[in-house]
């Protein structure tokens, strides 16, 4: 089972009860948590004031859906964008054994080793692939290492 942990922008009109500016989104809102499945259902949902952060309260919407998921016999993976990267949301999904994915946050070491990578030729990219692969520069004992599950599943450039 794989659950997407998300926020979105409600906007609101007038004076409402909860909303809040919100400098992200420019507008005053409600800033509501959202947890779908794979198939875009909608598994539970948080209502929050418009100032908070995306990833606000995202054990009161998580964590109740994953000790759930277990008891009618299916594994969790949990999927995040960079609003979601944080340590106490690692900690608590490898404390349960949980794969995830959650995009990291750009930051001025990741941008300078992928640099290489994001050069587009000019013109029309390929309708085929090239077949050429590039890697990234990190040290590879260090990848298969964690790979062989002796890590916690996060690599640091």
């Amino acid at each position: 089972m794989v659950l997407d942990n998300d926020s979105t922008e409600i906007p609101v009109y007038g004076q409402r009860e909860q909303s809040a500016y919100n400098g992200h989104f420019e507008s005053t809102c409600y800033h509501p948590l959202l947890l779908f499945n794979r198939e875009g259902d909608c598994l539970a949902v948080k209502l929050r004031p418009g100032n908070v952060h995306s990833a606000e309260q995202w054990d009161e919407v998580l964590l109740p859906e994953i000790e759930r998921q277990p008891q009618q016999g299916k594994d969790v993976v949990v999927r995040a964008d960079a609003a979601f990267a944080k340590l106490e949301l690692y900690e608590a999904l490898e404390k349960r054994g949980v794969r995830y994915a959650i995009r990291i946050p750009a930051n001025d070491t990741l941008e300078r080793a992928v640099a290489e990578l994001l050069m587009r030729p000019m013109g029309r990219p390929q309708s085929q692939a090239s077949g050429s692969v590039q890697e990234l520069p990190a040290p590879s004992r260090e990848l298969e290492d964690r790979a062989a599950g002796g890590g916690e599943g996060r690599v640091s450039l």
